[in-house]
């Protein structure tokens, strides 16, 4: 008998379509310009890549392609944010310029 827990590669991966799946269903719906919802939905997609990557960078790179641009922005801000983690103005002017 199989013991299917979160862990077993065919779990995981149907976990990993239905998250996929609930992304574009939130991306075609007026959700997406909630933006508690988009930070949210952004920031677990983002930690999904860093779980499978080896590095940061490199999940920064998956994330939003080989877009340098973007990650020199997050990466000063994210520094920012983890000497003041509670500082959400470091939020509006890193990432909103």
């Amino acid at each position: 008998m199989s013991d299917y827990t979160d862990t077993h590669p065919t779990v995981l991966l149907e976990k990993n379509h239905q998250a996929f799946d609930n992304s574009t269903i939130f991306y075609q719906s007026d959700k997406m310009y909630d933006e508690s919802e988009n930070i949210k939905i952004g920031t677990e997609y983002l930690q999904y890549w860093i779980d499978k990557r080896p590095t940061i960078e490199d999940a920064y790179r998956q994330y939003r392609g080989t877009d340098e641009a973007y990650y020199s922005v997050i990466k000063p801000c994210a520094e920012k944010l983890e000497k003041d983690p509670n500082n959400m103005q470091i939020l509006r002017e890193g990432i909103g310029k």
